[in-house]
């Protein structure tokens, strides 16, 4: 998503989800900062074992302000 996207929404102090790739390392540092320094306001996590393959999926929700 265009950072300028993310800025209008923020900015609007509406909600939302982002997916982080591993490739951006600026990102990925503020959102474990942001992690790191508050508790979850929610958490879910889902273990699946299909095709042989144990998966998780995970959202931890933050307030980002």
């Amino acid at each position: 998503m265009p950072k300028k996207t993310v800025d209008t929404i923020v900015n609007g102090q509406n909600h939302y989800v982002l997916a982080l790739k591993g490739n951006q390392p600026k990102l990925r540092a503020e959102v474990e900062h942001i992690a790191a320094e508050q508790n979850p306001l929610d958490i879910h996590r889902e273990e699946k074992r299909s095709n042989g393959y144990e998966n998780e999926w995970f959202v931890d929700v933050f307030a980002a302000y």
